[in-house]
């Protein structure tokens, strides 16, 4: 195993995601110690939120029984594209930024950015270890055509996670209702500039962020 991590990249992955998750969560814990108020603790759950991707990706990449069977394998990519929005959703909680007489605004600014680059980084480790599994099913440059289109789906679900409060549990739960109002949303662009806007605009923003911070795909490890 230990072979295994090293050679997939995962060691040193997993040692920069501990550093920025350590600085994010410290960030976090000083505030409170400082100002005795719990006011972003609801980042650190974000934060677990946005690491389910890579969690589900990384056990993909690093026990190849589940990517050798089919209904394992595509059940998992469902449940990793159903949380993916989670990843960059962070960025959009600059918008709690205020004066506020507990903290100064600036470190209020780093707090958030800290949460906001941990999410964004996860999901960066995680679609690219997505390419890399379905290499071995897919031509390269469908893959690359499906990492700049699952970009624009996470930024529509951020959408609805930000301004329709759903979440990706709610997926499973109301599925209907969120259905509902994602055809609505296809069958009347017009009526929905705010949807569209936000969602090819955020779109756009991560997949220049992604393509210009994404390594060379790294090669799927062998399975031996």
């Amino acid at each position: 195993m230990l072979e295994l991590l090293r050679a997939s990249g995962k060691l040193r992955e997993g040692a920069i995601l501990v550093a920025l998750t350590a600085f994010s969560v410290g960030l976090c814990l000083f505030r409170y110690w400082s100002s005795g108020q719990f006011i972003f603790f609801f980042f650190i759950w974000n934060l677990f939120l946005a690491g389910v991707p890579w969690v589900i990706s990384s056990g993909l990449l690093l026990f190849p029984g589940l990517r050798r069977r089919a209904v394992p394998f595509w059940l998992l990519l469902g449940f990793w594209l159903l949380f993916f929005p989670n990843a960059p959703y962070i960025l959009t909680d600059l918008l709690h930024l205020r004066e506020r007489p507990s903290a100064p605004m600036w470190y209020d600014l780093l707090l958030i950015l800290s949460f906001a680059w941990t999410g964004l980084v996860l999901g960066f480790y995680s679609l690219r270890d997505v390419e890399s599994l379905l290499l071995a099913r897919f031509r390269r440059v469908w893959i690359a055509l499906g990492s700049g289109a699952i970009w624009f789906l996470g930024a529509f679900g951020v959408y609805l996670g930000r301004f329709s409060r759903w979440n990706s549990w709610d997926m499973l739960q109301h599925p209907g209702a969120i259905v509902e109002q994602v055809l609505a949303a296809l069958a009347d662009p017009q009526a929905h500039p705010r949807t569209w806007g936000f969602t090819v605009l955020l779109g756009i923003l991560l997949n220049l962020a992604y393509w210009s911070f994404r390594p060379r795909t790294e090669k799927l490890p062998a399975d031996a």
